[in-house]
């Protein structure tokens, strides 16, 4: 048994975890608690002066900077760090708690074996971040993106938020990138959701003492087989990669609200390949047939034609058709209009400068879901963001999520992250009141040969210009 006593904090807090057991985690924690406590009693926690927002807040144990990474990176001159490195060790499954009124000492600290992309892409690109793919109209005189900044007519958006956009999307390309290269079967899914988010705040250039300027999006979606979206392990439950898994790998990345809406699917067994074909033949279907002035409902008659086309396990491919691409708006994944997979004679047209994450769900089963399990995924309600709220502890708790993620998603993990204890009553409070929404799993319940579906899915941020669109989230893998 280690023997923690005359040990500091600091000491403490940067202790290897990884050479302790269960018991002597538990030891860590109580030692770190009662430290942590003689220190605020004597005003070491926080000083008269503090212009924390969330000072005194019933639902944080702990001033609000949680230590993610360093919080300055190292510098290297002269260099750039590779941007993808594979391991043949991924890191080993954590133990989580099972309690929501527990927060995890420092379990989203430890390294793990971690070894993915550290330098920020503002590092990376001094002079400009890369440009997306562009795809002319039919006809137009521009061929390229560098053509279309020049002519009389450029996006409604300012360069600014297409900077932004850029910057957003160069860290999902080699976030996604980084996790293409040792997700495999056998792994906890847990640690595959740390690595995500590891990876997109290192890139992203994240700030905890600033925690809405850029980050995620919303909580990374590890949606498997029939599950389509909105699934990742709660806190306690233990769930690996089976070789037979259809995985949904759906992440986003957002710099001063600006939305990268991206995901892609990842399959073991050859005989869900065409499955997977079939939903990138959609997406891309649908974002060669959008564009200014074209029909909502045209897009999603095109997508649907190509998913018909597709037979899988010898069942006709059909369209999740209660699931949609959608507009992003600033600091909104969700936002105005929505893409369908099918022709719904939606007649409202698409419009120069408004930005869409396009994304396909290709299923075995009925091609409809339902919610199915506990919520991982929550957001506060924007249309009731500013109203006002009587009950003492609601309004404490909607002071964290708009201190920490303003209108965007966020999961338990992460709240337990900042160190958001005792919450549980108080969020289904808020959730039965309309002013937070949540997200279960969807699922399509249908069978395929007598057993649970598979559904697939790949996505894009675009945006639509006057001669053609820039494809914020292309690369080479999809």
């Amino acid at each position: 048994m280690v023997d923690f006593t005359g040990m500091t904090l600091e000491q403490l807090e940067n202790f290897d975890r990884t050479t302790l057991d269960t018991k002597e985690r538990k030891k860590l924690k109580r030692k770190l608690g009662k430290i942590r406590k003689k220190a605020q009693a004597q005003g070491s926690a926080h000083t008269a002066n503090s212009t924390n927002p969330l000072e005194g807040n019933s639902f944080i144990k702990q001033p609000v900077a949680p230590k993610f990474f360093s919080e300055k990176p190292e510098q290297l001159e002269g260099a750039v760090q590779p941007l993808f490195i594979g391991t043949d060790n991924p890191r080993p499954i954590i133990e989580h708690s099972d309690q929501y009124i527990t927060p995890i000492e420092g379990e989203y600290n430890l390294d793990m074996n971690w070894a993915g992309p550290e330098t920020p892409v503002v590092m990376q690109y001094p002079n400009g971040f890369p440009t997306g793919e562009w795809q002319p109209y039919a006809g137009s005189k521009n061929t390229n993106m560098a053509e279309a900044l020049e002519s009389e007519r450029v996006m409604n958006s300012s360069e600014y938020a297409i900077s932004c956009l850029r910057r957003g999307a160069a860290v999902h390309r080699q976030t996604r990138r980084w996790i293409q290269s040792f997700i495999k079967p056998g792994m906890d899914i847990s640690s595959c959701v740390d690595h995500v988010d590891r990876t997109n705040r290192k890139l992203i250039g994240y700030d905890p003492l600033n925690p809405t300027a850029c980050g995620l999006a919303f909580p990374c979606g590890m949606s498997v087989n029939e599950c389509a979206a909105h699934y990742q392990p709660m806190p306690g439950e233990t769930r690996i990669f089976n070789k037979s898994d259809v995985v949904k790998v759906d992440f986003g990345t957002h710099v001063d609200g600006f939305v990268i809406d991206s995901a892609f699917t990842v399959a073991w067994d050859d005989e869900y390949l065409a499955l997977l074909d079939c939903a990138r033949d959609a997406t891309n279907t649908g974002i060669a047939t959008a564009g200014a002035d074209v029909r909502l409902c045209d897009v999603g008659e095109a997508i649907e034609e190509v998913m018909l086309s597709y037979t899988v396990a010898g069942k006709q491919v059909q369209p999740v058709r209660n699931l949609t691409g959608h507009m992003v708006g600033k600091y909104r994944v969700h936002a105005g209009k929505s893409i369908p997979l099918y022709n719904n004679n939606d007649t409202t047209k698409m419009l120069e400068g408004e930005t869409y994450a396009l994304e396909t769900f290709a299923s075995t089963g009925l091609g409809v879901v339902d919610h199915d399990g506990p919520s991982s995924h929550f957001m506060i309600n924007f249309a009731k963001f500013n109203e006002p709220i009587n009950n003492r502890k609601e309004r404490d708790l909607m002071a964290v999520l708009k201190n920490q993620f303003s209108s965007l998603a966020w999961c338990h993990r992460w709240l337990k992250q900042i160190g958001t204890t005792k919450y549980m009553p108080t969020l289904r409070n808020l959730i039965r009141n309309n002013f937070v929404n949540d997200y279960p799993p969807l699922t399509d319940f249908g069978k395929e040969n007598g057993k649970a579906c598979h559904v697939a899915q790949f996505e894009h941020t675009f945006i639509i210009g006057d001669t053609g669109k820039e494809v914020f989230t292309r690369c080479d893998d999809y």
